[in-house]
């Protein structure tokens, strides 16, 4: 009887350990994204550079990840104005932009 106590004991502390190891492989790991780039920051820290698409390692459970988009984006404003005359005019305004991955 208590061989078979000791045993699930063993086992149960076998699982947590494992469970450990899992969350902290699961969260060691980061993936960008094709026309994504990432910024990583340790304890609230930017670090210089850029993480480029692909799979890249980070400290678990200490650094964020901040992932932006490097796609060409569109930003549009529309503007209203009227001339000495009276006569109104309105236009829109477009800005197409990306960020530089670098």
């Amino acid at each position: 009887m208590k061989n078979q106590q000791l045993g699930n004991w063993q086992s149960t502390v076998l699982g947590i350990v494992l469970a450990t190891l899992v969350i902290l492989g699961l969260n060691s790991f980061i993936i960008i994204n094709p026309g994504q780039a990432g910024v990583i920051s340790i304890l609230g820290k930017a670090k210089d550079g850029a993480l480029l698409e692909g799979i890249h390692v980070k400290p678990p459970f200490i650094s964020v990840i901040d992932v932006y988009d490097l796609t060409v984006q569109k930003f549009e404003v529309p503007a209203e104005s009227s001339t000495k005359d009276l006569q109104n005019l309105s236009a829109r305004f477009a800005i197409n932009f990306r960020l530089d991955p670098i």
